[in-house]
C-alpha cells in the first residue's frame, strides 16, 4: 500500500505503507547513525517523533532488548529508504513489532531530499497518511509524558540528588547510580518548593522529547531551582541553562558524584 507524507512547507513524498495505523502528524526529525539503532528508537527523547533514518539497515537491526534505553519504542513512525523484502524474517519481525504498537512504517522513500528540506527550513512538522485516507491536521501522534510518580533509586545513601524527569533514559540513570548517591526522581513540573523540602544536594535536569516552551509554566520554578542548587542538565533540560543564561554549578556537582 502507498503512503504520503506532507511536509509543514507542504512538500509531498510518497513510499510504501506498512501498518495498520492509517495517519500521524508529528514533529519530523532525522537520525545518520549508522548504528544504536534500538538505542534511539527506545530512547524517550524520540518520543511523538517522526523519524527519517538516513541509513538503509535500519531494519536489519539485531532485535536485543538489554540495549532499550526504555521499555519500548518511542517514535510514532519511521521512514526509511530502505525496501522491505517479504522473505526477509528480520525485517518481517520489526514489521509486526512496530505494527503492534501502532507505529507505521514508510518505506521506500527519498529520504535524502526529505532531510534537504528539513536542513533548508529548519524545524517543522509533518503529516503521514496511508493510500485512499485523506490528511488529518488533527491526527497528532502520541504525546510527551514522563513519569508522572516519584521514585527514589539507592535510599541508603547519604548524599542525595533530585532528578527532574522530562523523559529519562536507562543509560543516564545507570550512571547516575554509579555514583552510589541516593536519587530522588521527581516529575518534569515539581515546584520550587517541593524541592526545597527534600533539600537536596543537587539537581538534575534530564533530558526529554518537546520543546522548552512547552515547560513555560515551570520557568519561574525551575530557575529558582537552579539558583539554589548546584545543577546539571543533559538535553532537554540543558535548554533550560540557554533559557535562564544562568551559570550551573558543575563542578561542585562533580565533587559531590565523586564523593
Amino acid at each position: 500500500m502507498k503512503g504520503i507524507i506532507q511536509l509543514a512547507n507542504k512538500k509531498q513524498y510518497t513510499g510504501l505503507w506498512h501498518g495498520d495505523v492509517t495517519h500521524c502528524k508529528g514533529e519530523i526529525i532525522f537520525y545518520t547513525g549508522m548504528g544504536n539503532f534500538l538505542e534511539f528508537m527506545t530512547d524517550p527523547e524520540t518520543k511523538g517523533k517522526i523519524v527519517v533514518a538516513t541509513y538503509p539497515g535500519v531494519l536489519h537491526s539485531h532485535f536485543d532488548p538489554a540495549k532499550f534505553e526504555s521499555e519500548d519504542l518511542q517514535l510514532s513512525a519511521l521512514i526509511t529508504q530502505q525496501e522491505i523484502l517479504v522473505h526477509s524474517d528480520v525485517e518481517e519481525s520489526w514489521l509486526s513489532f512496530f505494527n503492534e504498537r501502532g507505529i507505521p512504517i514508510m518505506s521506500s522513500m527519498d529520504t535524502r531530499t526529505i532531510i534537504k528540506e528539513l536542513l533548508k527550513d529548519g524545524e517543522m512538522s509533518a503529516e503521514l497518511t496511508a493510500e485512499d485516507h485523506k490528511l488529518d491536521s488533527q491526527a497528532d501522534c502520541q504525546k510527551t509524558k514522563s513519569e508522572e510518580k516519584p521514585i527514589v533509586l539507592n535510599a541508603n545513601e547519604k548524599n542525595n540528588l533530585v532528578v527532574l524527569n522530562f523523559g529519562i533514559k536507562k543509560s543516564l540513570l545507570n550512571w547516575l547510580k554509579s555514583f552510589h548517591c541516593k536519587l530522588t526522581i521527581l516529575p518534569a513540573g515539581t515546584t520550587a518548593s517541593a524541592i526545597t523540602e527534600i533539600a537536596p544536594d543537587g539537581v538534575i535536569f534530564s533530558g526529554g522529547s518537546g520543546h522548552p516552551g512547552e515547560y513555560q509554566q515551570y520557568f519561574e520554578d525551575y530557575a529558582k531551582v537552579a539558583k539554589s542548587y548546584p545543577t546539571m542538565a543533559f538535553g532537554l533540560g540543558h535548554q533550560w541553562r540557554l533559557v535562564w543564561d544562568i551559570k550551573f554549578s558543575l563542578l561542585l556537582l562533580e565533587e559531590i558524584l565523586k564523593k
